[in-house]
């Protein structure tokens, strides 16, 4: 009876420690009662025709409490042959999920003692990615699994406590066949040649790390070893591949003590005894074992081509996941949004800053448009489902906010926090709290809102420029208007330091930081130039729902703007022209709700720039209604486009402060019109914001469509206007104003046609009012 009731306390154990979710944001509490120091594994793999363990593991642990008796390890699947505590037998049950030790006495909390577990069997291999494999010779761990849960996975091949929070060093003894090596985590102590036709391999790491961090590695290995010089002194390392990769892994590795340098200059000193890779036909691509990173064998290819996204990524989790771990699943980003960020770091380091951007903007914008789509909606990095874990949000927009850490602090406090932190944090476990206290503490900043913003709610947010006015000679008085605006269910963040760049007619710049807020705000501050433009973001130092791409025009042509979905072909120009284009991932501000259209909530388009006379462009992009497909549809506007074609329009306003109009001169060009799927060609582009809508034919239209009985043309106009009124009306008064509400012609009596010289007129929108009729704006171009 006792036994049973064991084994059923047991059970209940098991569902509240692995069948987890978002519950699994809880500690494991095993580690509240008792805390393993030290785990010794002794294993003889040899036996690779059968994929077969076989050894022990002594477990060297600490209670807590003074009433602690039972000892529960997770072991996946292994066959128990006995377990000794203190080199004594002890009662133990093992339902090949959890192994329970228990005793009638209490451990001594001033004691440690030492579990030996023996146990052998075929370890076990995930479904989708992970566990451990026996593959084309060579015989290997990958420490987590990405469908087991928890996802850690040193349950397959040891005893242990299978989370995030229990922290232990480890020692190794590996028995192979005298032509294999065996690498694992640490420190090669001595190899012992037992006579046999084996040796054994004994390493040590005196660092603590979690169980999924603990490695091992057996194959016909060769060594590649040698010293970097770090700053606490000489760092070892000493990689492990087939021979045939040997030449192909220098070649990859070229720059692996380039990294290693740049890394400990901007994250502090490197925090494990050793640097290792070693290398294993896993397809998977990598995992961040401590001091010996599991790298697959496709991505040692002979070129740099993977030293980012792989060597450096895995490097950095020796600071972030392996120094500083996340508590729980749901705060993976820690780990891996700043291992991503990391990478992206080095290329900046490596190839300069334009490359880091061009893959800040190609990243930004797969996350912006796909990622809440595979990932069941707009995910919250600090609390993201367990499926997730290792998904998109994760990894991409991980990444994207600590990108956007960056640019909220700038580089010196950043950085400065970053080591902080880590020194904090080291060889601890630690969750989005945590790092934003850390962070607070260094920095002096309240963060409160930009973790809200960033982190704790899915999401992204937005910053608008509305406009802005000028005053005064010199110095200039300058004040912007700007309000956010929201994809998804982020909230916004007041006070968030926005980058504003000033450039004036010569290309003279000059950038301010405005603490930009939700609602409508303006700012006012003194400028040595006379801005002629004024651009918001334009380093991209924070990742808004947006994508953007500035150019310098010289010649006619077509423009590559990628990844912004935007084709701009220039066809006249007299001087160079400066231009920016904008693809915002929400709806735009200011569309009359009466309008009788719905208008796009997913993105618009604003044209800005700095246009000579003669500039002539056009342009076009691509609208997308099909159903989510992201190996071939750019999947923009499913949500707006809900019938026929024919429905769908365009609309134009210069900027925030004047009305949408239906944009009169663009081409609609359609495959069919139930395919919702075609191009907007815009056949005079003109500076200002762009955005589709499609028309309701059940509600009255208050959007001006067309004038009554007044007829332009041409529309747009270059050198000659025609203005057409009908033969039964002759107004007695007709007046044209610009842009900005000013009169710039009057006649009396105009009669029923007049032709009006606009050459000398700035291009933009102007407003015809003639009386009896009904305002009809147009276009000039030149």
């Amino acid at each position: 009876m006792f036994k049973k009731l064991i084994l059923f306390f047991s059970a209940l154990l098991v569902i509240a420690l692995h069948n987890k979710s978002r519950a699994s944001s809880l500690a494991d509490p095993r580690s509240d009662s008792l805390d393993i120091l030290h785990t010794h594994i002794s294993l003889d793999i040899t036996d690779f025709a059968n994929q077969y363990l076989r050894g022990f593991a002594d477990i060297h642990f600490k209670p807590k409490r003074n009433d602690v008796r039972h000892l529960y390890l997770d072991l996946l699947r292994m066959q128990v042959d006995s377990v000794r505590c203190n080199n004594a037998p002890v009662n133990y049950s093992y339902n090949d999920t959890i192994l329970h030790v228990f005793r009638s006495n209490y451990f001594s909390p001033s004691d440690t003692s030492v579990l030996r577990v023996y146990y052998r069997g075929t370890p076990q291999r995930d479904a989708t990615w992970g566990g451990y494999y026996f593959q084309n010779g060579i015989s290997y761990n990958i420490g987590v699994a990405f469908s087991a849960v928890p996802h850690n996975y040193g349950r397959v091949w040891f005893p242990c406590f299978d989370n995030f929070t229990e922290r232990f060093t480890v020692s190794t003894s590996i028995k192979t066949l005298s032509n294999h090596k065996a690498f694992c985590g640490g420190i090669l102590t001595s190899t012992v040649n037992n006579g046999d036709g084996t040796i054994t391999w004994n390493r040590s790491l005196t660092e603590t790390v979690p169980s999924y961090l603990v490695s091992v590695a057996v194959g016909p290995f060769v060594t590649i070893s040698g010293n970097f010089s770090g700053i606490n002194g000489t760092v070892p390392y000493e990689h492990g591949m087939v021979a045939s990769d040997s030449l192909r892994f220098v070649n990859s590795f070229v720059n692996l003590e380039t990294c290693f340098d740049f890394f400990e200059d901007k994250f502090g000193a490197y925090p494990f005894s050793r640097v290792g890779y070693v290398v294993v036909p896993f397809t998977g691509g990598a995992m961040e074992h401590a001091t010996n990173i599991a790298y697959s064998r496709s991505l040692v290819n002979g070129t740099t081509s993977n030293e980012c996204d792989f060597m450096a990524h895995e490097l950095s989790h020796m600071w972030f996941g392996d120094k500083a771990t996340c508590r729980t699943a749901e705060d993976m980003w820690l780990n891996e949004g700043w291992a991503t960020f990391s990478g992206s770091l080095f290329k900046e380091h490596q190839q300069g800053r334009q490359a880091y951007d061009d893959e800040l903007r190609t990243r930004h914008d797969q996350v912006l448009r796909f990622t809440h789509i595979k990932e069941g909606g707009y995910q919250a990095l600090s609390d993201v489902p367990w499926q997730y874990t290792y998904g998109e949000h994760v990894y991409n927009k991980g990444a994207d906010v600590v990108h956007s850490l960056r640019g909220f602090l700038g580089d010196t406090v950043f950085f400065t926090c970053v080591k902080n932190y880590l020194s904090q944090y080291a060889y601890k476990d630690v969750s989005s709290q945590d790092l934003q206290e850390s962070f607070e503490q260094t920095s002096g900043k309240n963060l409160q809102a930009f973790f809200d913003a960033f982190v704790y709610h899915g999401g992204f947010l937005d910053v608008v420029l509305d406009s802005f006015q000028v005053s005064g000679q010199g110095p200039y008085q300058v004040t912007v208007f700007t309000h956010q605006s929201i994809k998804g269910p982020a909230w916004a963040c007041n006070q968030l330091p926005t980058e504003l760049t000033l450039i004036d007619e010569n290309r003279n710049k000059q950038s301010f930081r405005v603490p930009t807020n939700e609602a409508p705000s303006s700012f006012t501050f003194t400028s040595g130039i006379l801005p002629k433009l004024i651009l918001i973001n334009e380093s991209q130092s924070l990742a808004l729902a947006q994508t953007a791409i500035t150019k310098t025009l010289a010649v006619p042509g077509a423009v590559a703007l990628s990844p912004v979905k935007f084709n701009l072909n220039v066809l006249s120009l007299s001087d160079t022209a400066l231009c920016k284009v904008t693809q915002h991932y929400t709806g735009p501000s200011g569309f009359p709700s009466s309008s009788g259209y719905r208008v796009s909530q997913e993105r618009y388009f604003s044209v800005e720039g700095i246009f000579p006379p003669g500039f002539k462009a056009n342009g076009s992009f691509i609208y997308d209604g099909r159903s989510f497909a992201p190996s071939g549809t750019q999947y923009f506007d499913n949500l707006l486009i809900n019938e026929a074609e024919d429905s769908l329009f365009l609309f134009y306003r210069e900027n925030a402060a004047q009305s949408w109009m239906l944009f009169p001169y663009y081409t609609k060009i359609m495959g069919s019109a139930t395919d919702k799927f075609g191009t907007m060609q815009i056949d005079s582009l003109l500076p200002g914001d762009y955005v589709l809508a499609m028309k309701d034919e059940t509600a009255g239209l208050s959007v001006h469509e067309k004038s009554t009985g007044i007829e332009v043309y041409p529309n747009p106009a270059g050198d000659i206007l025609q203005v057409k009124f009908p033969s039964a009306l002759s107004p007695a008064h007709m007046e044209v104003y610009d842009a900005l509400g000013k009169m710039v012609f009057r006649k009396s009596h105009p009669g029923s046609s007049v032709s009006l010289n606009v050459n000398d007129w700035p291009s933009g929108i102007y407003l015809l009012k003639a009386q009896d009729c009904s305002p009809l704006r147009f276009i000039v171009a030149h």
